[in-house]
């Protein structure tokens, strides 16, 4: 007896291999192309990575190139608009703003109700900005590039401004400007001073109102005793105190008559 065989079955595998051939070739392309996008990912990262290398190292080069007084205080003409080409296809262009940027001192917050009289650090501070491209990619890192310190000994320096004749007369006003000079009499910038008076045989008060970094005061011959405003005859003295790197600093004035 004859048994017939079935061509069913060899169907059914001819076409799950198709499938299964088709699944694969899907996968494998799936695959390769994750794989370029992983390399061209990691290609990316590692540029990104050397361009931030590199422009800490300009950031380092240029920290360095200020810590000298004079190279801080010049025109930056040394790294303004400076264009460099340290690796191929890297270009490292700076752009600095040698007028300093102004900072609250010690904070917006607290400052700025003084509107123009607040105190802020106007000179101490160099803004520079260093961008890397490479390819049709770029970055950017911002800092600021801060006054190195200056050799002493220091020394407080005192004008009278304006220039007022003596004796002070009642409720005249009278007023002092202070410089603080380092080792070479070079004067120094954005110091916070504050002023006394000083009552030898007479005796005056300090204005408010003024800038508050105090590098010109402005006083009057008036005093408050238990409220009560009274004018006191004889000398006085201004003292002026400061602190730089650590050193506190004190000067006063000449004796002052007062009517």
């Amino acid at each position: 007896m004859r048994h017939q065989l079935s061509r069913k079955p060899t169907a059914l595998s001819l076409i799950e291999t198709v499938l299964a051939v088709f699944l694969l070739a899907a996968q494998i392309l799936l695959f390769a192309g994750m794989l370029a996008r992983s390399r061209q990912t990691q290609r990316l990262s590692q540029q990104r990575h050397r361009a931030v290398t590199l422009a800490e190292q300009k950031f380092d080069e240029i920290r360095a190139w200020a810590a000298l007084p004079s190279n801080f205080s010049s025109d930056w003409s040394a790294y303004q608009g400076q264009i460099s080409r340290p690796e191929p296809g890297f270009e490292v262009r700076v752009a600095c703003n040698p007028a300093g940027q102004p900072v609250y001192s010690p904070c917006l917050g607290l400052e700025s109700q003084y509107g123009s009289n607040a105190k802020q650090l106007r000179t101490s501070l160099v803004p520079v900005r260093v961008q890397v491209s490479w390819g049709s990619a770029s970055l950017v890192l911002n800092s600021l590039v801060g006054e190195p310190w200056h050799p002493g000994p220091y020394a407080i320096q005192l004008q009278p401004a304006p220039i007022f004749t003596q004796p002070v007369q009642p409720d005249q006003d009278f007023g002092y400007t202070a410089t603080v000079t380092d080792g070479q009499g070079k004067p120094l910038s954005d110091l916070q001073m504050r002023w006394f008076v000083k009552p030898l045989t007479g005796n005056a008060s300090i204005v408010e109102g003024g800038p508050r970094s105090q590098q010109q005061v402005k006083a009057r011959h008036l005093f408050r005793r238990y409220g009560v405003p009274v004018h006191i005859s004889g000398t006085v003295q201004l003292e002026c105190t400061a602190q730089y790197h650590g050193q506190p600093l004190r000067q006063q004035t000449e004796s002052i008559q007062l009517r």
